[in-house]
């Protein structure tokens, strides 16, 4: 409940703060994210997302080799 409480805070100071943007632009620019294609980064995430899934859906850890 907590993580949740601090979740929504963040997020909430996050975009009345405008620092939203401004960290969302130095991601972009860090990981050479801008360059690329909508598709690709669409593909991206959605790997990262799947690789979170698992590791917190499966009942044990993964294996790391």
């Amino acid at each position: 409940m907590i993580l949740f409480g601090v979740g929504i805070s963040m997020g909430s100071a996050l975009l009345s703060t405008k620092a939203a943007a401004w960290l969302a632009n130095q991601l972009m620019t860090v990981f050479g994210l801008a360059s690329m294609g909508v598709f690709m980064v669409f593909a991206i995430l959605a790997a990262f997302l799947i690789v979170v899934h698992l590791g917190f859906a499966v009942p044990r850890p993964l294996p790391l080799r």
